[in-house]
């Protein structure tokens, strides 16, 4: 008896490789990242989106300085996972200042990663979440543009991270990296609901 296994579709996994080929024969244009095989297209941020990832890098520059800080850029990972995945964050924080490196920074290399979420939201805290936990990122955070709060993941394990804190607006925090620092959540969200601007 024939099952609806039988006629799944099969889904072609796309590797770096493929993708940095494709992009040479100009098969594949724009921004994009490779997330587990699949090419997920980077372009569409609206104006909500762009607002809050500029509040993010101001955030980001007054903690850690202007050399470590990199806003949508691709970052390697080593091995197996390596082939499969090039993620393209929209904003993290490197060990080291840019000029020590050659090439794009190692996942090993960052101390934070930070993703503005809209529509994405689901995918950034399962998908986005496992791959960064698996690879070992010690913190990574999730601006969530509609809730305007941050949602905070901290020490990665193959299986996700172990500690997921939800922060609201009237929240502050001290990154890893910066313990010594505080954060106003607030400041991650100058845009509110209606689209006007508010007071820091």
């Amino acid at each position: 008896m024939e099952t609806l296994e039988q006629f799944a579709p099969t889904i072609k996994r796309w590797t770096v490789e493929e993708c940095e080929n494709l992009s040479r024969l100009g098969a594949l244009t724009g921004r994009y990242e490779l997330i587990e095989g699949m090419i997920n297209d980077r372009m569409g941020s609206g104006g909500k989106h762009s607002k809050l990832i500029h509040a993010l890098m101001i955030a980001l520059l007054n903690l850690f300085g202007a050399e470590r800080v990199n806003i949508q850029t691709p970052i390697r990972i080593l091995g197996e996972e390596g082939r499969f995945n090039q993620p393209e964050p929209d904003a993290f924080v490197t060990q080291q200042e840019y000029t020590e490196y050659d090439e794009n920074p190692l996942a090993q290399e960052i101390l934070l990663i930070a993703e503005v979420s809209d529509s994405s939201l689901p995918y950034d805290r399962s998908t986005k979440a496992n791959l960064y936990a698996r690879v070992g990122i010690p913190e990574y955070w999730i601006v969530d543009a509609e809730g305007e709060r941050l949602i905070v993941h901290r020490e990665p394990t193959p299986e996700g991270y172990a500690a997921v804190t939800t922060l609201q607006a009237e929240d502050t925090l001290a990154p890893l990296a910066r313990p010594d620092a505080r954060l106003k959540v607030a400041a991650l969200f100058p845009i509110s609901l209606s689209g006007g601007v508010t007071k820091p």
